[in-house]
């Protein structure tokens, strides 16, 4: 009867705690990728408000376990630092019984967790890419006229054009901007005679031809250097150099790149999918890891307790995450990016042992 009072009072803590946690740290995410669109992309605010609904089911496997385990880390602090814990112990239910309420929540945000990865987070990605390309096909639509230039922060480059027809150009100037090639800056101006447009890939690249170009490139402290090209193609990806491809495909997808793609698309399959893997598991895996530090620390300041579980924690679990991912690309084994969760299960097993001995 002791055991279920507790466990009710502690999963009631986490049931009102978890969804405000959850709003504050979504107020978070949201704002950053609302700045990054704003500032990395050159988007409208019209644009960011058609894209952020499609942001958000992407973030949410960052977003869940972060969330809970906040929630879980001041819940069992406070338990600890005000001597709930020790009273419950005195009443002779054990410090390992008052888990059960956070490992449960933890183990039934996995499917869920599981079902987003594999399929919602890759259509929401797909959506908010199509919104996205509004700003390539403008150039498409153009019509026929005069002045027309537009900055692409996020493919990295600027373009003028004095008259325009369509896809076809006259009068073309384009400069790169914030390119890097061997650690040094690439600044490249580029005029042209005429020019033309295309897309391939689906749309997802832009390709301009120039016709009667003259290059310059810019070094740092040293002089400018030209050269006259007859014909100069340039291609810019949607999305710029951020794009992650990976979670543009289904975990169905990746499976199936797994087993035809070339070697270097096997791994990067078999990586995404241990990635998605781990994340999945991350509610289960960071409650465990959490769990037992206010039990091992022993402190009367809960928040000082609250910092250290929450620091604690994502370290043990992103050390061994990132470390899988590592191994995994640099031996061309994909099945080691798995092994970053038998390493969390390990470390939680070392602290509740620990944890058991101080309590």
């Amino acid at each position: 009867m002791l055991t279920y009072r507790s466990d009710r009072l502690i999963l009631k803590r986490l049931l009102v705690l978890w969804p405000i946690v959850g709003l504050g740290v979504g107020f978070l995410f949201s704002f950053g990728t609302t700045y990054q669109l704003l500032k990395d992309e050159s988007l409208s605010l019209g644009q960011v408000a058609l894209i952020l609904p499609w942001s958000l089911p992407f973030l949410a496997p960052y977003l869940l376990p972060i969330a809970y385990l906040i929630a879980v880390a001041l819940v069992y602090a406070r338990l600890v630092a005000e001597g709930e814990a020790l009273a419950f112990g005195s009443l002779g239910i054990p410090a390992r019984s008052l888990a059960w309420p956070a490992v449960l929540l933890g183990a039934l945000q996995v499917f869920p967790l599981a079902w987003a990865s594999a399929t919602l987070v890759p259509y929401a990605q797909q959506q908010r890419k199509a919104t996205m390309s509004h700003d390539f096909q403008q150039l498409f639509e153009l019509g026929a006229g005069e002045h027309f230039s537009r900055k692409f922060k996020g493919q990295g480059f600027s373009i003028y054009v004095r008259r325009y027809r369509g896809a076809r150009f006259e009068g073309v100037v384009l400069h790169t901007h914030g390119l890097r090639r061997g650690g040094h800056a690439l600044r490249l101006q580029l005029t042209a005679r005429a020019g033309r447009l295309g897309a391939e890939a689906g749309n997802e690249r832009l390709v301009l031809e120039l016709e009667d170009a003259v290059a310059t490139y810019l070094p740092v402290g040293e002089p400018p250097v030209r050269a006259h090209l007859a014909r100069y193609v340039q291609a810019f990806a949607l999305g710029g150099r951020r794009r992650v491809k990976e979670f543009e495909r289904s975990s169905t997808e990746l499976r199936a790149r797994a087993q035809g793609a070339d070697e270097a698309g096997r791994i990067e399959a078999e990586v995404a999918l241990g990635r998605r893997t781990t994340l999945s598991l991350a509610p289960l895996l960071l409650t465990l890891l959490a769990l037992p530090l206010p039990f091992c620390l022993r402190l009367e300041n809960a928040l000082l307790s609250f910092g250290l579980t929450t620091a604690t924690a994502l370290a043990l679990f992103l050390g061994p995450t990132v470390v899988a991912d590592f191994l995994a690309r640099a031996s061309g084994v994909g099945a080691l990016a798995y092994t970053g969760i038998p390493a969390s299960l390990l470390g939680a097993g070392l602290l509740g042992l620990l944890a058991r001995r101080r309590t």
